[in-house]
């Protein structure tokens, strides 16, 4: 009994020493914090929505309407917006004649057109989507006069900006991250006056 028992703490007193001498090679608590540490931040800013205002974009407003133009020549655009997907900003834009509706996008930093599509009106739609919805793109002000009316009364991370009629009016609704809140400003589109939210 004593020679088992003995042999039973010798056994024990082997696997203390075995596994202290494992966690002697283990690397200390800190590294783990501080890698964990940085893998967050960099999920973080993988995840991040970009901030407009910190873009460059190689494609302007102009550029991107005339691109739609090239592949939809007989249409009047109804909407614009520019908005990212975590990797790149793009314009989608939509537009009409008589009887279809189009939408495109285009790559903000490459002018590539993807995702184009056609879809017919429906029959209360037809001969007067385009009297009603389309854009007088060469009266409207420059999504960075929106965005610098919004800003000066707000501060804020632009989300994108999206160009339409609403009401009969148009306008530009130029969304804004305060933290994780988003808040829609709406911008009347011909002079840059700011009217308002719509959260």
């Amino acid at each position: 009994m004593k020679k088992l028992l003995l042999l039973i703490s010798g056994l024990c007193l082997f696997l203390l020493i075995g596994c202290n001498q494992d966690n002697d090679q283990s690397a200390p608590p800190q590294n783990d914090t501080q890698n964990d540490t940085q893998n967050d931040t960099q999920t973080d800013n993988q995840t991040a929505k970009p901030d407009l205002n910190n873009e460059e974009l190689s494609v302007s407003f102009n550029d991107a309407i005339d691109e739609f133009k090239k592949k939809y020549a007989d249409a009047s655009i109804t909407k614009i917006e520019l908005d990212s997907d975590l990797k790149e900003w793009k314009y989608e834009i939509t537009g009409v004649d008589d009887t279809t509706e189009y939408e495109a996008e285009i790559n903000a930093n490459t002018k590539e057109l993807t995702n184009t599509g056609e879809e017919a009106l429906d029959q209360d739609e037809k001969n007067t989507e385009k009297e009603t919805n389309a854009l007088d793109i060469d009266n409207v002000i420059l999504p960075d006069k929106a965005i610098e009316s919004v800003l000066n009364e707000t501060e804020g991370e632009i989300d994108g900006w999206t160009l339409e009629i609403e009401d009969g009016r148009t306008i530009y609704e130029v969304t804004v991250r305060n933290g994780n809140k988003d808040i829609d400003y709406i911008v009347d589109a011909m002079n840059g006056e700011l009217l308002g939210t719509d959260k």
